[in-house]
C-alpha cells in the first residue's frame, strides 16, 4: 500500500503545480507597525487562508475551491460547484485527501495515508484508494482508475481509463478483453501498467509512471515471486495494448 501511494504522490508533485511550502495557505502583507528615527518599521501579517473540497459518494461528482478567508464560505462554495448530495470538508492544510472504496466508503485527512486508514476503519475489510488531491492553488484532482488486461489464448493486451470505480474499470477491460475465464486484469490509477510472464506460468503485474517504471517493477515483482535467475517476460503494457 505505500508503495502505491508513493507513486501517486510523486505523479501528483509531478504533474501540478502546487505550492508545498509551510505558507500555502496564508495571505501575507507588510503592515507599518512602528517608526524608528522617523521611518516605518513594517513588519509581515499573515491571515490562514481555507480551502474545500466536496464529493458525492454516490456519483463521484466533485467541486473545490481554495484561497477562502473563511472556512464555511469556503464549504458553500465547494458545495455548490458539486451538489445537493455532496460531503464538504473544508481545511487549513497544504495537502488534502479523499479516500473511497467501490462501495462508498469515505474517508479524508490532511496526508493520504490518513485518509486511507480512516475510510478502512469506517467499514472493515472494505479496499480503499485515494480518490481525490487538493491542494493550495488549483482546482482538486480526481484520479481515476484504469485497467490493464491480458488474454493469454489470444496474446493479446487490452487497456482501458477514467473508471470511477475500481470495479468500473475492471469490467471495462474483462468485456473488452473476453471476459473473467479468459482475462488476467489489472487495475491501476498510476499511468502506466504493464504484466511479466514467469516462467511458472503465472502473470505479474505492476504499475508505474512512466511506461520503463511499469516494465521495471512487473519484472521485479515475477523475479521476487520465483526466483532471480527465473525468466521473466513482458507480454502486456498499457502503452502497447488495444484501446
Amino acid at each position: 500500500m505505500h508503495q502505491r501511494i508513493w507513486g501517486l504522490l510523486l505523479l501528483l508533485a509531478a504533474g501540478l503545480a502546487w505550492s508545498g511550502s509551510a505558507k500555502a495557505w496564508q495571505s501575507c502583507q507588510d503592515v507599518v507597525v512602528g517608526m524608528y528615527n522617523n521611518q516605518p518599521v513594517m513588519q509581515s501579517q499573515c491571515t490562514w487562508l481555507a480551502g474545500a473540497v466536496a464529493l458525492d459518494p454516490a456519483t463521484r461528482a466533485m467541486g473545490s475551491v481554495w484561497n477562502y478567508g473563511d472556512a464555511d464560505a469556503a464549504k458553500a462554495a465547494a458545495a455548490r460547484d458539486c451538489g445537493p448530495s455532496c460531503l464538504v470538508v473544508s481545511f487549513y492544510d497544504d495537502y488534502f485527501y479523499f479516500a473511497a472504496s467501490d462501495e462508498d466508503v469515505i474517508g479524508y485527512a490532511p496526508t493520504a495515508e490518513a485518509a486511507l486508514r480512516q475510510c478502512e476503519l469506517a467499514k472493515p475489510g472494505v479496499r480503499c484508494d485515494v480518490v481525490v488531491s487538493a491542494g493550495s492553488g488549483g482546482r482538486a484532482v480526481y484520479w481515476y482508475f484504469n485497467a490493464l488486461g491480458y488474454n493469454g489464448t489470444r496474446q493479446k493486451a487490452y487497456a482501458v481509463s477514467g473508471g470511477m470505480r475500481r470495479s468500473d474499470a475492471r469490467q471495462a477491460v474483462l468485456q473488452a478483453c473476453g471476459g473473467e475465464a479468459d482475462c488476467f486484469a489489472y487495475v491501476h490509477q498510476q499511468p502506466h501498467a504493464a504484466m511479466a510472464l514467469g516462467e511458472d506460468g503465472k502473470l505479474y503485474a505492476s504499475e508505474g509512471n512512466s511506461a520503463w517504471q511499469a516494465r521495471r517493477a512487473a519484472k521485479k515483482y515475477c523475479a521476487g515471486e520465483q526466483s532471480k535467475k527465473a525468466k521473466c517476460e513482458i507480454v502486456a503494457e498499457t502503452s502497447k495494448a488495444a484501446p
